[in-house]
């Protein structure tokens, strides 16, 4: 009897043990996802601002186009210029899920307790189709309207001085500058490029929700205990 009591005894201790190990192992992998969540939410905070500084640049040259009581000379126009930087440039953002990853590798993902949660980071961590596209989008439509400025004003010379946001001194084309106020592909590629950027921030807004919210429940969690 002595000998069954210490063998039950002996598991239980080697359960309790194991119990204490996965929980101090849940807990690492926790702080280890909750710094790449706070990571992705200073990523996410950047790329806010930036494409709302986007959209007021878009705005503003938009405007610009369709003040016909002002000349437009196209990118030799420091005004012109200084936009084009922003207006042509884009952001990509991607959860930072090498935490999450080493754990799902390592077949720990089990360690989570809470079902839930485990089920709302495998989401977060997950491939997001729609994101991809609305990002690749973005990108390829700011590509496509910084050329279309370029050639539809310069007739030759460098370009880095266009990206850097100087006015470009070079013989100009005006009369094909100004033509581009009065073409709609102008206005449907802006307004195109303006639409996209708004889902872009309205993704971007999503995607903060979502990490906010991960991370007051991880922080709970992880306070509870």
């Amino acid at each position: 009897m002595l000998i069954v009591v210490g063998i039950l005894l002996a598991l239980q201790i080697d359960q309790w043990s194991q119990a204490r190990i996965d929980e101090q192992k849940e807990r690492e992998y926790l702080h280890l996802i909750l710094a790449d969540l706070e990571a992705d939410l200073a990523s996410i905070d950047n790329d806010l601002n930036f494409n709302a500084d986007k959209v007021a640049k878009i705005v503003t040259l938009t405007e610009m186009l369709a003040d016909t009581d002002e000349p437009f000379y196209g990118l030799d126009d420091n005004r012109v210029a200084q936009l084009m930087p922003t207006i042509s440039s884009f952001t990509e953002h991607r959860p930072r899920a090498v935490s999450f990853r080493n754990m799902v590798s390592a077949e720990s993902i089990a360690l989570l307790q809470d079902p839930v949660l485990r089920t709302d980071l495998t989401d977060y961590y997950g491939d997001d189709a729609a994101n991809v596209r609305t990002q690749e989008r973005a990108a390829r439509l700011s590509r496509d309207f910084s050329s279309y400025m370029l050639l539809g004003a310069i007739q030759g010379g460098d370009t880095d001085l266009f990206l850097s946001g100087q006015a470009i001194d070079l013989p100009l084309s005006i009369t094909r500058a100004d033509m581009m106020r009065t073409d709609p592909e102008t206005y449907a590629r802006i307004s195109e490029l303006h639409i996209i950027t708004a889902s872009l921030i309205q993704m971007l807004e999503t995607e903060r929700g979502v990490a906010v919210g991960l991370v007051d429940r991880i922080v709970a969690e992880l306070s509870g205990r």
